[in-house]
């Protein structure tokens, strides 16, 4: 147990989201708790209290950390000055959804609870964020999709992530879906994130 009476010591913010995330990996989000975190760093809860107010404010950290990464991703595809065709086009986009594994599990099972008990400020900034990658896909189609007319694009791409926010449940069901739908007789493929992102892709492109 952590001694709470001990002095206060500062850790990182990337300290703390980085041991979130450890924890994350193994347990569900409700099971994940500002002690445990502190338990795993061996430090007191206002430690992480002089970062982060709540868990949820952590996962917001976590989610900005993850488009960010993704935006950088795209970004890099707008630099590229060789090209692509239609098909390199769609496996660098899929790369991209199949590389941000951990932001498609928060946004597919605990968005809700997050916003619920976060801060407007912190919310405001994820949002920032998810509307940057937004315009960075619509960049990349209007780049490397030239037959593609403005509004189509902008088409395109709000299908494409709300596509998106219940990927990682279709790719990651539970051994309880996954009993239930072979007793409904309901077939199911086993798809990656990368492969649902590249057929829904190159059936609406």
């Amino acid at each position: 147990m952590v001694d709470e009476s001990k002095k206060i010591k500062p850790v990182k913010k990337e300290k703390i989201i980085d041991t979130c995330i450890s924890l994350y990996e193994k347990i569900s989000f409700d099971d994940v708790t500002i002690r445990k975190i502190c338990n795993k760093l061996n430090v007191s809860t206002a430690s992480i209290y002089l970062s982060f107010s709540t868990k949820e404010e952590i996962f917001v950290a976590i989610l900005i950390q993850e488009i960010m990464k993704w935006n950088e991703r795209l970004e890099g595809l707008l630099e590229y000055e060789g090209t692509l065709d239609d098909d390199e086009f769609l496996s660098e986009i899929a790369n991209t959804v199949e590389e941000r594994k951990l932001l498609l599990k928060i946004i597919g099972l605990d968005l809700y609870a997050i916003e619920d008990m976060s801060s407007i400020e912190s919310l405001v900034r994820y949002k920032e964020e998810y509307k940057k990658c937004m315009f960075l896909f619509e960049f990349c189609l209007e780049k490397y999709k030239t037959n593609i007319d403005s509004e189509r694009r902008i088409q395109i791409v709000h299908a494409f992530f709300q596509y998106t926010k219940g990927l990682y449940l279709t790719a990651y069901p539970t051994k309880k879906q996954k009993l239930v739908m072979k007793n409904a007789k309901i077939p199911y493929e086993g798809k990656s994130l990368y492969e649902l992102s590249y057929q829904f892709l190159n059936l609406i492109l």
